[in-house]
């Protein structure tokens, strides 16, 4: 049961509950003050010019160390039957860690006979030739699973440069891409990723949008290409929404990154004409805490972010799983334009089936009116677990038609 939590029962329980979540509050503000400060001090140009060219070398040895420490303890534990789970994300943003929560679930949940391998893009990439050793250990009935996300690009990153080691390297066992957004902005680099993925059928990708998969179809012909949502909505309807009467105010959840298309100015200005309406938050799904304390207590900070978006009336966003948050929440969602295609054409999946819960404004002057329509007009009713039903729960069974069609076509 996805939305399952268990409390504690009892005095001493109880207690002992209050001290570990001050305890936790505590590690996690002085987490933020760490992440805040160190953020601060990179923008000083004495500090940066001085520091980061040792900082960076220190790093370098330090991911080089423990990249081949992860890989080595993951040499003693290859079973007969062991799934990839590959370029895990190592950052603090809740969209990402969400899917990486999900697909963890719903690899254990149907693979339950496998061994099941993390590795991140980071570990790969600093420990190539030990990554590929370790791969050289793998068996019949192995499987590979890429990271879900904006990960088939050339924006920036390591993600691409994985994709096509481990596309070149490993051609004998299934090589399933969880729902990819793809989009090269260097026609080079298009055809780099398109050579490298031709001489591998056995990679089956999953397109988050039709934008996505129209550029998979077109760059990546020999190779299986499927329209499917982020995993992450398959939490849509397992939690329990609360009512009307228990929600206030709005929030404006917005990304601060070079997907951002609307100024500090005009969110500000949205932010003044929305307070006549109700009381303002601004949030964002990235949060200033370290991906390693995160990473300890994901599904936590995970469900603590969507119970938060069902304390409102109403959520606008930029972000593509705070659309997803708030539908988990029960809460409406306005989305507004981005600099690329990922948020616009990822709301297209709600379209039939949330039509009330979700909808896409092109000019962010139009925002205000429609927030105080939808205001008034929303129900706050339970969300059917559409996705779930009809995608996550069917992935399975698709992945392993695929792959006897694969089989079949090499005989």
């Amino acid at each position: 049961n996805n939305s399952a939590i268990t409390f504690g029962e009892g005095k001493n329980t109880s207690i002992l509950n209050m001290c570990t979540n001050s305890m936790r509050r505590a590690t996690m503000n002085l987490n933020q003050w760490i992440y805040k400060t160190r953020k601060k001090l990179a923008k000083n140009r004495l500090v940066n010019a001085i520091a980061k060219p040792i900082y960076m070398r220190l790093q370098k040895l330090y991911f080089e160390y423990s990249a081949n420490s992860a890989l080595k303890n993951e040499v003693n534990t290859v079973e007969q039957k062991n799934i990839w789970y590959l370029d895990i994300p190592t950052h603090s943003n809740l969209g990402d860690l969400a899917q990486y929560w999900r697909i963890k679930l719903w690899l254990a949940e149907n693979y339950p006979d496998y061994k099941v391998h993390e590795i991140s893009a980071q570990t790969i990439y600093y420990a190539e030739e030990r990554f590929l050793s370790l791969m050289k250990k793998r068996k019949k009935d192995d499987l590979i699973f890429f990271q879900s996300g904006y990960c088939t690009q050339d924006l920036g990153g390591t993600h691409d440069y994985i994709h096509k080691l481990v596309i070149k390297a490993i051609k004998d066992i299934p090589i399933i891409m969880m729902p990819q957004t793809i989009l090269y902005l260097n026609k080079e680099n298009e055809k780099s990723a398109s050579k490298v993925y031709s001489v591998n059928r056995n990679v089956f990708i999953l397109c988050r949008d039709l934008v996505s998969l129209d550029i998979a179809k077109r760059i990546f012909p020999q190779n299986t290409a499927m329209a499917y949502p982020d995993i992450v909505t398959s939490m849509i309807g397992s939690l329990k929404v609360p009512t009307r009467d228990s929600r206030k105010g709005i929030m404006l959840c917005c990304r601060n990154d070079s997907e951002k298309y609307y100024s500090d100015e005009s969110l500000l200005q949205l932010s003044k004409e929305l307070n006549k309406i109700d009381n303002v938050t601004r949030s964002d799904t990235t949060v200033p805490c370290d991906y390693t304390q995160l990473k300890n207590d994901i599904s936590d900070h995970v469900l603590g972010m969507i119970r938060d978006f069902m304390n409102y009336k109403l959520i606008i966003t930029d972000r593509y799983h705070g659309t997803i948050f708030s539908l988990i929440a029960g809460t409406p969602v306005i989305v507004i334009k981005t600099n690329d295609h990922k948020v616009i054409t990822g709301v297209d999946w709600f379209k039939g089936i949330y039509d009330k819960g979700v909808c896409y404004i092109e000019n962010i002057s139009d925002v205000a009116k429609k927030s105080e329509e939808i205001i008034n007009s929303y129900p706050y009713d339970q969300p059917h677990s559409y996705f779930n039903e009809n995608y996550y729960m069917k992935l399975k069974k698709k992945i392993e038609n695929w792959w006897i069609n694969q089989k079949e076509g090499d005989l």
